[in-house]
């Protein structure tokens, strides 16, 4: 499917899309999701934009700056996991695995509080409990 970029004003957009001729493989639609999803905010956790796997914390990223300790433990646990592919369809799994161990230490240094984790970083940097 394809369709325009959403606008500066849209957060979403619900619509019809037209279909594209193109076709990936499962693999390439794997490695793309996972490149464009590793994205990282100040903290060095990844970006949530107004959305999450939690829907009450939809308004944490809306000025895309919020970031996600729970997306930063899913995103090192994926990224690891999928190195081994990358390295069995003889590409270069090092980038991957580089990208988890950066999410690793930014969760130490930034999502641990000493005794939890913390849920997220607003926009403006204040973080969010549990």
């Amino acid at each position: 499917m394809k369709g325009e970029p959403l606008k500066p004003e849209e957060t979403d957009r619900y619509s019809h899309y037209e279909s594209t001729t193109e076709a990936y493989t499962l693999y390439e639609h794997c490695r793309r999701t996972l490149v464009k999803g590793s994205t990282a905010g100040i903290h060095g956790l990844p970006l949530m934009g107004e959305g999450d796997w939690n829907d009450g914390m939809n308004r944490v990223g809306m000025d895309g700056r919020g970031e996600s300790i729970w997306l930063g433990w899913f995103l090192h646990t994926t990224l690891t996991r999928f190195a081994p592919l990358v390295a069995l369809m003889t590409d270069d799994p090092a980038p991957y695995l580089e990208r988890a161990e950066q999410y690793s230490r930014a969760l130490e240094a930034n999502g641990w509080d000493g005794d939890w984790y913390l849920r997220a970083f607003y926009d403006d940097g204040h973080f969010w409990v549990t």
